[in-house]
């Protein structure tokens, strides 16, 4: 099976991107799993050194030290987008033509987690949350084969930091930088000070040029993480994945569920996603399950069943109407705001619970880490009248994600060993 799609995309600077991959890609297992961030790759074969607060991986063929020229491209880089993407193929090009060792520098975590969110309290989505694990992040990098990663550990304190400090107490001391790649609306330091204008002015001091790169324009709307993020929680898989160039993944425990799925003749693993990582809107998807060094075909429940609730999160919604009450009882103002956060947060969080029926599994996964990859949204979620309605429907899900995706898993050690 194909998935193609006509639409281009270009950049606010008029230079169109034309790679055949963002247009088309291939959804057989093994083209899934290689192509997803899950497995290391490339990063494993990188060497990891830590000081003073920074992570550098640096490429098996560099020789590193601090006062190697480098050309340097910043940025969170969550989800790895196509803007992302092209602006690591900008910094590769230059760093080749001006004979430079490459390097990216971004932060962990990601800074959003650590800031206060700018989404109004009554936003219906959760425009913070992650769209890939920083190991994810890394190993997406890595694959430019860029020669050096920097991460730079993010904190309240870091925050604060003006961005010439930032620069010269951090960067420049495990970097040399000669030319510096950002996206056009980049902004760093303390108050987003450190924008283009403002880098351009510190690099004239410091020899260093400076380089704002157009960012990724798809029918006028700007391609972000943001964006991404409402396209997955609206439900528009096929456009965040025509964005990321990749199928959207989450990694999730399997916990013990109510066992309804086996009395009606399809066992689903009950899968409670990684906190604070975009859910895709509650429905039923096709995907491929990654467990024990084998990938599987699956038909997808992402929430609440509406046919049947779950125990678990009844029981969790209680405790929060109780905590909520106790608090106003006992006059604490700063409890019940708190514990009215954690309520938002659990109620988000039901929207991270994920029933999985794996085709062609046999074995007992339960407590067991795995990860789901999200290749097709086939239904709404939606109440059934009837169990016999339901299992006709759930039968028919099967049936098209066989005819797509086949009826057994593959063995995937070969991509090396999971995170």
């Amino acid at each position: 099976m194909v998935v193609s799609s006509q639409r281009n995309i270009s950049f606010d600077s008029n230079d169109v991107l034309a790679c055949a991959n963002f247009t088309s890609y291939d959804v057989s297992l093994a083209s899934i799993c290689e192509s997803s961030s899950i497995y290391p790759q490339v990063l494993s074969t990188y060497q990891r050194l830590v000081q003073d607060g920074i992570t550098l991986y640096v490429a098996p063929h560099v020789a590193y030290t601090s006062r190697t020229p480098s050309c340097v491209a910043f940025g969170v880089f969550d989800g790895f987008h196509v803007g992302h993407q092209r602006l690591l193929h900008k910094t590769l090009e230059s760093a080749h033509a001006h004979n430079l060792t490459s390097a990216v520098v971004t932060f962990d975590p990601d800074p959003s987690s650590v800031l206060h969110s700018q989404a109004p309290a009554s936003c219906a989505l959760d425009l913070d949350a992650c769209l890939l694990t920083t190991k994810q992040r890394l190993e997406l990098i890595a694959r430019t084969h860029v020669d050096l990663i920097v991460v730079v550990a993010f904190t309240p304190a870091l925050a604060k930091l003006e961005y010439q400090k930032f620069l010269t107490d951090v960067v420049m001391k495990c970097l040399a930088p000669r030319i510096i790649h950002v996206g056009a609306d980049f902004k760093m330091g303390y108050r987003g000070q450190g924008d283009i204008a403002a880098l351009r002015a510190f690099g004239s001091l410091h020899d260093i040029d400076v380089f704002g790169h157009g960012l990724a324009v798809d029918n006028e709307v700007v391609i972000s993480a943001t964006l991404i993020r409402t396209l997955l929680q609206n439900g528009d898989i096929d456009l965040a994945t025509r964005y990321l160039t990749r199928f959207y993944s989450l990694s999730g425990k399997v916990i013990h569920g109510r066992g309804k799925g086996s009395g009606f003749g399809f066992a689903t693993a009950n899968i409670l996603c990684q906190a604070n990582h975009c859910v895709p809107q509650p429905g039923v998807y096709m995907a491929c399950v990654v467990c024990q060094n084998h990938i599987y075909p699956a038909a997808v429940n992402v929430g609440i069943s509406p046919t049947f609730s779950s125990e678990i999160y009844e029981n969790e919604q209680g405790k929060v109407q109780d905590n909520l009450q106790n608090n106003a009882q006992n006059g604490s103002q700063d409890n019940v705001e708190k514990t009215t956060h954690d309520s938002r947060r659990r109620l988000l969080s039901r929207q991270g619970f994920l029933e999985a029926h794996l085709l062609g599994f046999t074995g007992d996964i339960y407590g067991q880490t795995v990860d789901v990859i999200f290749v097709k949204r086939m239904r709404d979620a939606r109440k059934f009248e009837s169990v016999s309605a339901l299992i006709k429907v759930v039968h028919d899900n099967i049936k098209e994600v066989k005819n797509c995706l086949g009826e057994t898993g593959i063995e995937v050690y070969r991509y090396g060993n999971r995170r």
